[in-house]
C-alpha cells in the first residue's frame, strides 16, 4: 500500500513515449498534406510569369508594328528556352525580309 501512495505523489517531469510518438505521427500527417501544395507552387508561378512576359512582348510587337509600319515577330528558341522580339531590316534575301533582334527583349522561359 505504501508503494501505491508513493507513485501517486511522484510528479511527471517529461513526456511519455506514447505522447512523443503521437506528436510525431500528427506532424508527419500534416507535412504529408502540406508539402505537395508548397512544391507545386513554383512551376505554376514560373508558368504564370512566362505567360505574362510573353503577353507583354506580343503587345510590344503589335504596338511597334503599328507605329513603325514594319513587321515584328516573336521568335521562340526551344533549345535555349528563350523567346525574343525581332523586326525587319531594310535588306531582303531571296525575296524575303530579313529580321534583326530588338535589343533587350530576350526572355528566359
Amino acid at each position: 500500500m505504501d508503494f501505491c501512495l508513493e507513485l501517486k505523489n511522484v510528479k511527471s517531469k517529461g513526456f511519455t513515449l506514447l505522447e512523443i510518438l503521437i506528436a510525431i505521427a500528427v506532424i508527419g500527417i500534416i507535412m504529408a498534406i502540406a508539402m505537395p501544395n508548397f512544391m507545386g507552387r513554383k512551376p505554376a508561378e514560373e508558368r504564370k510569369n512566362s505567360i505574362a512576359e510573353l503577353n507583354a512582348l506580343m503587345h510590344l510587337a503589335w504596338q511597334n508594328a503599328l507605329e513603325e509600319q514594319k513587321i515584328y515577330k516573336v521568335k521562340f528558341d526551344t533549345k535555349k528556352n528563350i523567346f525574343s522580339l525581332e523586326t525587319t531590316t531594310d535588306r531582303e534575301e531571296k525575296g524575303k525580309p530579313t529580321f534583326k533582334p530588338v535589343p533587350t527583349t530576350y526572355t528566359e522561359t
